[in-house]
């Protein structure tokens, strides 16, 4: 099962915070997190891991070239790098 963004606003609420708090928070935190990806830079959270953001080449997608005859301009990857302490406690090698 997947970790929502209620169930995040949920924990943040157990901490102490208000219902309104913790959603502002999450809120705040998701909006910066997208807003550094969107902009390609790397986000390093400490303890956990690293989001890196790849521009891949331009490419041309043949099914929309055969419908409409245009490429595709940019296309961005983000992957994640987690750090050896937490896979290593997450059982992962």
């Amino acid at each position: 099962m997947a970790l929502t963004k209620n169930d995040i606003v949920a924990k943040v609420n157990d901490l102490g915070f208000t219902k309104k708090n913790s959603i502002e928070t999450v809120e705040s935190l998701l909006e910066i997190v997208k807003g550094t990806l969107e902009d390609g830079d790397d986000l390093l959270v400490s303890g956990f891991g690293k989001f890196c953001v790849k521009e891949k080449k331009k490419r041309r997608d043949y099914l929309i070239k055969y419908i409409w005859g245009k490429h595709i301009l940019h296309m961005f990857l983000v992957n994640f790098l987690s750090i050896t302490g937490f896979t290593s406690e997450m059982g992962i090698k």
